[in-house]
């Protein structure tokens, strides 16, 4: 099983929409990305919220791709930028690895 996140919304993410973070894979078309509290933690000087996938609609984030390089949270009550992005877990690329949002 592959555990690849897919927009379901690919198309208007590159078209710099905001849009929820409902997922077409992994899973059926039921999961969305959330996060896992909402109270940020730190680490060093990075402020962050870990992320998880659930099958309640209400609770996706909204994200929307910047500058051809990263996808930034929104705030789906108010549309207002968050001050947090995606990010690799400690940059390593690799199968398995999680994907969390951090800002500086």
């Amino acid at each position: 099983h592959s555990r690849q996140i897919v927009m379901d919304n690919m198309e208007g993410l590159m078209n710099g929409e905001t849009i929820s973070a409902s997922l077409s894979s992994p899973g059926d078309g039921d999961l969305v990305l959330s996060k896992k509290y909402e109270d940020e933690k730190m680490y060093q000087f990075w402020h962050y919220i870990e992320s998880i996938a659930l099958n309640v609609e209400e609770k996706a984030i909204h994200i929307r791709y910047e500058d051809e390089n990263y996808l930034r949270l929104v705030n789906a009550d108010t549309g207002e930028d968050e001050d947090l992005v995606f990010d690799v877990s400690y940059w390593k690329m690799v199968e398995e690895n999680t994907v969390n949002y951090v800002g500086g």
